[in-house]
């Protein structure tokens, strides 16, 4: 059996839209899974010391998580 291509895969079918209407990078929320713009969003990833750190200029290596700027998510 294969794998349905990505851009048909329903989880992700209405992102292109949000992409194309300028808002830039769409990214999910790892806590709520709200899918909004990466600008809206705080990122977080390993530092070199092995620290999960806020990545706010957006530069540390990896893949990093994104979570919604809300005290409720991050606690």
């Amino acid at each position: 059996m294969t794998k349905p291509h990505r851009k048909t895969d329903a989880r992700v079918t209405g992102t292109e839209e949000r992409v194309a209407d300028g808002e830039g990078p769409v990214r999910q929320c790892v806590v709520t899974r709200d899918r909004l713009p990466q600008a809206a969003m705080v990122r977080f990833a390993l530092s070199p010391d092995l620290v999960v750190t806020p990545d706010v200029a957006g530069k540390l290596p990896g893949r990093g998580i994104y979570v919604i700027p809300d005290r409720a998510a991050l606690t």
